[in-house]
């Protein structure tokens, strides 16, 4: 895929084709053993994650607005919205990650359950 767009916090975003260093970046946003709360934790990585698919890895700007994005997703977001906006992401990381991707799934499903008991 070359271009996906959705809606998240009342705008409409964009992600274009991933170059290799932000499909790394955005798989290493996943660790959410740094909050006390797991849930909040998880909410914080995929709040990453967005905002990493959005803005790139091109220079200095890129990841101000990635600083920006984060903040805004986790103040305004619905839940419901930033769980497809980081589905809609990891379906734009390119086919050689893919295992990464079953385990970032797999990781989110667990820390989802455990909250829900």
């Amino acid at each position: 895929m070359d271009f996906i767009s959705f809606r998240i916090a009342g705008r409409g975003y964009g992600i274009y084709r991933m170059s290799p260093r932000t499909a790394i970046r955005i798989m290493q946003a996943r660790n959410i053993e740094k909050e006390p709360d797991e849930s909040i934790g998880c909410l914080a990585a995929m709040c990453k994650s967005v905002a990493l698919g959005i803005s790139g890895s091109r220079n200095l700007f890129s990841e101000l607005r990635c600083l920006y994005l984060r903040r805004r997703f986790s103040k305004r977001a619905t839940l419901p919205e930033l769980f497809d906006a980081y589905n809609k992401t990891l379906r734009m990381i390119p086919l050689e990650d893919m295992a990464g991707i079953g385990a970032v799934m797999e990781q989110l499903s667990a820390s989802i359950s455990k909250d829900h008991e």
